[in-house]
């Protein structure tokens, strides 16, 4: 039997609403089901260890990334060859300007 997370529904919900996702979004960043993501925040199921690795990654992620990740799918419309991390605050806004969202 795979080995399962320390991380509770609340945790896995709070994660998703800081980086400013879906659920269908999460599931996608995750390579998991939609079913998969509404299952953990309902305490239904929990991730498996692979799963739960990747939620650390992302809240690691979120914590020094926090503002871009909430704009992220603009980020990854724009960024090309860049990673997160050399996109300049000043870019997302004036990108996110140019698609009518809010800054």
């Amino acid at each position: 039997m795979a080995e399962r997370s320390e991380w509770s529904a609340h945790q896995i919900k709070t994660l998703r609403y800081q980086l400013g996702w879906s659920q269908a979004d999460m599931a996608r960043r995750l390579g998991c089901t939609l079913q998969c993501i509404m299952n953990w925040e309902e305490g239904a199921d929990l991730p498996e260890a692979d799963q739960s690795k990747r939620l650390d990654q992302l809240r690691f992620t979120a914590g020094h990334h926090g503002r871009k990740l909430g704009r992220l799918p603009i980020a990854e419309k724009h960024m090309g060859e860049r990673s997160l991390a050399q996109i300049r605050d000043e870019e997302l806004d004036l990108l996110s300007e140019d698609e009518g969202l809010p800054v």
